[in-house]
């Protein structure tokens, strides 16, 4: 077929395939037309073929598709990137190729998918064989037909008898029953490290849900409302732009207390002081974000008594030199507005494998989409009237803009020691109103009254959050030891009016607050030849909260007599003023013991020992302050503690049973006066006993201790169907003790206090389940049913009532397609979401929120190294309530109907 005088050469690469794979030769090199070669090559060949022969028939098993990051380059190398990636033969032309650029792949592919998209516009084509051989060549073309062969036709057709002869050894396989090709079947496994180490999501023994990079974007994921509530056992109730409160497993009482979930971006715990707000770092250039459902108190600490989620960042590439560059525009329904986004991201490899720097840049202006009625409303004009403010009627306010970056260092000397460094920051700039609504009105509408000169009539806020990270890990081969330094600061200025809230006075808050936390982990996880595994840490925090708040008069200087009978004095700027300052500084020691009794069980013990000392400072003034708290102190000392058993019969399935705690610490409050609240016993006889009077409550209380929680877990992991199915079941009940109440003395003591006296209890299920059903398509379900109630009766509620922000129920649906449009790769996907009914306090006060269906849809195509999307968030158009804290005033609705599209260029 050719001399071996032919100057031609073809490069032959063979890499052992992960797992349950047949062929297992090993060459790599390149082969010269000269007659050696040609006798090596035929040896490889018949090695090969006898290799496939022999390997007899095997289980019909899909090929899961692989997360793809090459950069565009030489198609040479991104071959070989590729075959060393999947664990793949490979056969080209060796010469041509030289010349030519490949498209940069970057995604979950199946090897089809990646070879179409690396290849297309380069003149050559490629496929995967039945007997799992990838084969490049020449693409046919009609102008060539007819013409003499050439050289070039002799190499296609050398190549063409290659590729033939390798397809009747996958020929012979199917006929014996073999099938390891699924063109369209995006199976991506995903590595967790929700026990700080990595792990498989399916063969980690708890309840972890994760999304990967490709389902992020797919479903055009910015921020956490966009997909808490899909999570079984999880509910974020949304309160306005950037504020959300997260709920898992219904353990919650209240919206300002502090929070229940930890929430992480890396390394870096997020956590606010003093309430139970998570900061919402905007979900650009993630490579997961995980889950955790149940109290991690052993490993995360006292801010994830119910769970937390973690927000893990691209790292830096030290290979070669990558990005891209995204530019979105969208336009949101009723009285919304267009909006827009830009994200930019570029990878830098200085030193090649050893120092490299990625760089993050993002910003994201949304419109607002709610309408001022104000002047046009019969009570707020009466109030108008009342004290002298001035009514607007303005559309779609609420707008606002996140501008963020990030910088992302990665330093690797050694193949030992790893250095990363991370400064990140983001600001919130909201200047136009906010979302809240009226439910007295129709949807979409509120009745703010204008704030006069502060801002132009209008409520704002402008928050900011700046963090840094110093990650050092070494691992000595037996074990890592890692330290992770980071410091947080933020804060912001904010203005809210206070004639729609609870006192309906002409009164606007403006309230200055920074924020720090320092934060110092060291741990070591083993990785031992032994039964044995171990992983211990030390952990210590500083946490400060400043605030600045003032409250002044903006109406008419003679109706400032008219409130409580001219209680807020005459001077308009006297009338509330607050100066706080609030510390937490901890340490913990945690530490978790497994050992692999056999190959199939598993037990695993663990505990957190913690100190914590939190303190108070606060002064008020004006009429409605309350005077001063000085130096008000609460502190602690406690273990958390955690056993684990777990049972994996064969390699797909995996049982495991759980007791875990989770606790949050305690807080300072202010005793009841013992003059007026200490002046009979129990029995009602006059004189004190060191306890409020008509409760059990020493009357020198001056803290509450850290609420507990016991939570017992059965859980199951299936991967069926030669890993088409997927499945995670869990079964959970929660025993929470020693819930902060307010306790109220007797009436002539006019004086409650704040106490460990509620309890309550949560049983729930949850199932989440993934389903490939064809080659093509792809199945999603998420399941989640709950019970929480109080288990006695408190100033919480009566026993039996249940907790705020739980829904009994919520559901998620997804269906995904891929497919080629124009010989492209495309997908379509579509995103379903019911929310049962909640309400968002405890007593059932407040108008429920939730009971809404969501869906969101999108559909993209790759063409060449430009990812162009359509989308739809809320494309049914809920006007549902995400939220309820004050009836009538303070409730916020779904973002109404959005429609997109997204232009991203890869490099």
């Amino acid at each position: 077929m050719f001399s071996p005088e032919d100057f031609f050469r073809w490069r032959l690469i063979s890499i052992v395939r992960p797992q349950r794979r047949a062929p297992k030769v090993l060459l790599s090199g390149t082969i010269v037309g000269k007659k050696s070669s040609h006798l090596l090559l035929t040896v490889t060949v018949l090695a090969l073929c006898m290799a496939g022969l022999l390997s007899g028939p095997t289980k019909a098993e899909p090929v899961p598709a692989y997360k793809f990051d090459i950069a565009r380059q030489s198609v040479e190398t991104a071959l070989e990137a590729l075959a060393t990636q999947v664990g793949v033969l490979l056969l080209f032309p060796y010469d041509p190729v030289l010349s030519v650029d490949a498209n940069a792949v970057k995604g979950v592919y199946s090897v089809r998918q990646a070879l179409d998209i690396l290849l297309q516009g380069t003149g050559l084509s490629g496929d995967l064989t039945e007997g799992g051989v990838i084969t490049v060549s020449h693409a046919r073309s009609d102008r060539n037909l007819g013409k003499p062969m050439n050289s070039k036709k002799t190499k296609k057709s050398f190549f063409s008898g290659l590729t033939a002869l390798f397809a009747a050894i996958a020929a012979a396989n199917q006929a014996a029953g073999q099938n390891t090709e699924n063109t369209g079947l995006l199976i991506e496994e995903i590595v967790v490290t929700a026990q700080k180490r990595e792990q498989s999501l399916q063969d980690t023994a708890m309840s972890v849900s994760a999304l990967g990079t490709t389902e992020i974007e797919r479903r055009n994921l910015v921020s956490m409302d966009d997909y808490l509530s899909t999570i079984p056992g999880v509910n974020v109730a949304a309160e306005g732009v950037g504020i959300n409160r997260i709920t898992i497993r219904g353990v919650r009482a209240s919206g300002s207390e502090d929070s229940t979930v930890g929430v992480f971006f890396g390394e870096v715990p997020l956590n606010t002081v003093i309430n139970g707000s998570a900061v919402d770092m905007k979900m650009v250039d993630l490579n997961r974000v995980e889950i955790l459902r149940g109290p991690q108190g052993t490993l995360f600490g006292s801010g994830s008594m119910s769970g937390a989620v973690r927000s893990i960042p691209e790292a830096p590439n030290l290979e070669r030199l990558e990005g891209s560059l995204e530019a979105g525009f969208s336009s949101t329904a009723e009285s919304g507005g267009s909006n827009n986004e830009t994200v930019g991201v570029l990878n830098l490899p200085l030193i090649q494998d050893k120092l490299a720097l990625r760089m993050v840049a993002y910003r994201f202006d949304n419109s607002g989409f709610i309408d001022n009625v104000a002047a046009s409303d019969p009570d707020a004009i009466a109030f108008a009237e009342t004290f002298g403010v001035d009514l607007i009627t303005e559309s779609g306010i609420g707008s606002s803009e996140y501008t963020g970056g990030r910088v992302s260092m990665l330093w690797k000397p050694t193949d030992a020691l790893a250095v990363t460094f991370i400064q990140a920051w983001q600001e919130l700039e909201q200047n136009e109103g906010f979302q809240n609504v009226n439910l007295d009105l129709d949807d979409y509408q509120a009745k703010p009254v204008q704030i006069g000169s502060l801002n132009g009539g209008d409520q704002f806020r402008d928050d900011e959050i700046q963090l840094s990270s110093l990650v050092i890990e070494y691992d000595f081969g037996w074990g890592t030891l890692l330290s992770s330094t980071s410091k947080t600061s933020g804060g912001g200025l904010k203005a809210v009016d206070l004639a729609s809230g609870a006192l309906g006075l002409a009164l606007v808050q403006v309230t200055d607050e920074d924020r720090d936390l320092f934060a110092q982990e060291v741990r070591f996880v083993s990785s031992w030849d032994s039964p044995f595994q171990l992983l211990a840490g030390v952990y210590y925090e500083e946490v400060e909260q400043v605030l600045d708040s003032d409250a002044p008069w903006y109406g008419d200087l003679d109706a400032i007599g008219i409130p409580f009978g001219g209680g807020l004095g005459t001077d308009p700027n006297d009338v509330f003023h607050e100066d706080s300052v609030f510390t937490n500084d901890q340490t913990a020691v945690f530490s978790e013991l497994s050992y692999q009794l056999n190959e199939q069980f598993k037990v695993t013990v663990g505990g957190r020992w913690f100190d914590y000392e939190r303190r108070e400072n606060v002064l008020q003034s004006g009429a409605l302050g309350s005077g001063i708290r000085e130096d008000q102190r609460a502190s602690e000392k406690d273990i958390s503690f955690k056993s684990n058993l777990s049972y994996t019969p064969t390699d797909d399935l995996l049982f495991y049973a759980q007791w875990a705690q989770g606790f949050r610490i305690g807080a300072p409050v202010t005793p009841a006066p013992a003059a007026t609240c200490d002046r009979f016993d129990a029995a009602g006889n006059p004189g004190p006993d060191g306890f409020l009077d008509g409760t059990n409550i020493t009357i020198d209380n001056d803290s509450v201790e850290p609420d507990e929680l016991d939570n017992y877990e059965l859980g199951a992991k299936f991967s069926l169907l030669n890993e088409r199915l997927q499945t995670r079941l869990a079964l959970y009940r929660i025993d929470w003790t020693g819930l902060p109440v307010s306790v109220r003395a007797t009436p002539d003591c006019g004086f409650s206090v704040l106490a460990n006296a509620g309890e309550a209890r949560i049983e729930g299920v949850e199932l989440e389940l993934s389903y490939y059903i064809t080659d093509n398509w792809k199945f999603d379900l998420g399941l989640s049913s709950s019970e929480a109630e109080l288990t006695q009766d408190s100033s919480l509620g009566e026993k039996g009532t249940r907790l705020p922000g739980a829904p009994e129920l919520n559901a998620s649906l997804g269906l995904e397609f891929s497919f080629k449009l124009a010989g492209n790769a495309a997908f379509a996907r579509a995103n379903y979401a019911y929310v049962d009914k909640y309400r968002d306090d405890i007593g059932a006060r407040f108008t429920e929120a939730g009971g809404y269906h969501k869906l969101d849809t999108r559909a993209g195509v790759s063409l060449n190294a430009v990812d162009v999307s359509l989308y739809a968030t809320n494309l049914l158009n809920e006007n549902a309530l995400t939220s309820v804290v004050g009836d009538p005033t303070l409730a916020f609705q779904m973002r109404p109907r959005t429609i997109g599209v997204d232009v991203k260029y890869l490099f």
